[in-house]
């Protein structure tokens, strides 16, 4: 356990006993500033949650991608845990829970990250919900192949997150 971790008398969120060690540190990360990175940890159970929230607001901010070719799904992306997802061609809006999480990836890692939730909800469904995801899952191999465009809508109420042409980072 870390030397600046410190025993909080609070419920553990799986085990539900007494008692969690917690660390809190400011962290600077590239292209979000400076954050609060807290550790929570159960000596008990072993549950262990991070999470990373930047603590400078900034103006909301509205952010269209187009991707229409391979080239494009190398651009940094930059999302915070407040910012809804649109893929506009596929019908596909993504709003922020309560698990949400601030990340840095490219446009394949967002696009990836909602075919992984495809594949998990894909064993519960059935009838034209599966004829749908399997749709989805097709277009989303049409626009990593370039085969497809696709157009990308951030909207963040917090200001945080971005996405970065390769071209305008070299």
């Amino acid at each position: 356990m870390s030397p600046d971790a410190v025993f909080v008398d609070i419920s553990c969120p799986s085990c539900s006993q007494k008692g969690v060690f917690l660390t809190s540190s400011l962290i600077d990360i590239p292209y979000i500033g400076t954050c609060i990175q807290t550790t929570i940890f159960c000596k008990l159970c072993g549950y262990k949650s991070a999470e990373v929230s930047p603590v400078d607001e900034r103006e909301p901010v509205h952010i269209e991608f187009v991707v229409e070719k391979p080239e494009d799904l190398d651009a940094r992306v930059v999302k915070s845990s407040h910012a809804k997802v649109i893929f506009k061609e596929l019908g596909v809006e993504i709003t922020p829970g309560p698990a949400s999480e601030t990340y840095i990836s490219n446009v394949e890692g967002l696009i990836r990250r909602f075919e992984d939730v495809l594949d998990n909800l894909k064993p519960g469904l059935d009838g034209e919900e599966l004829e749908r995801c399997e749709e989805l899952k097709r277009r989303i191999e049409n626009v990593i192949e370039g085969r497809e465009k696709l157009t990308i809508v951030i909207d963040d109420p917090r200001g945080i997150s971005a996405i970065i042409p390769r071209e305008t980072r070299d």
